[in-house]
């Protein structure tokens, strides 16, 4: 048997099979991502639900919200169906496990749930071009570790328009995020 939070008990008969693709997807900020979201029904439907979560995680514990639902009326038999969730942009923020969870309506109640996919959004390159390291020039070596860490702090503590700003005040910084 299986049992969903706040409803009753469901039998394997009622239970869809879903999948979800990729698993995990480590990305940088600005790009895009796409979630897919497959399930086998052998039966005619005629109304079914998409629904995707995201789980974040966060150093407070996990919490879930609700991302998107869609209603889908069909009048054919549907064996395979597909949903797709699309990231663009992406930012550090969308880093969490989303799941798809199919429910069909009509002509009666099945339910399936998929088991998530992990993405993990990373800055590309939060340093500006006049903190990277230009071609064939090294850094004095007692200085490597200071370089090293003043880029993690201003990594860390300022957004990439910022840092433009502060290291360079009389240029206009645009940044796409």
């Amino acid at each position: 048997m299986l049992s969903w939070e706040g409803s009753e008990e469901f039998t394997d008969i009622d239970t869809l099979k879903v999948s979800q693709t990729p698993t995990k997807i480590i990305a940088s900020a600005g790009q895009s991502v796409e979630v897919t979201c497959t399930w086998e029904n052998h039966d005619r439907v005629e109304r079914y639900r998409v629904t995707w979560e995201k789980q974040n995680l966060s150093s407070e514990g996990p919490s879930t919200e609700k991302l998107k639902e869609e209603v889908c009326n069909t009048s054919s038999t549907v064996h395979t169906n597909k949903a797709m969730l699309e990231l663009k942009p992406v930012n550090v923020n969308n880093t969490g496990i989303y799941f798809c969870e199919i429910n069909v309506e009509i002509p009666y109640l099945k339910r399936g749930k998929g088991n998530g996919t992990t993405l993990i959004v990373h800055w590309s390159s939060c340093l500006p071009p006049c903190l990277l390291p230009k071609q064939g020039v090294r850094p004095h070596r007692g200085c490597t570790p200071y370089v090293s860490s003043l880029s993690t702090i201003l990594c860390m503590c300022y957004p990439a328009a910022d840092l433009v700003n502060l290291l360079q005040p009389n240029r206009s910084a645009h940044v796409d995020m």
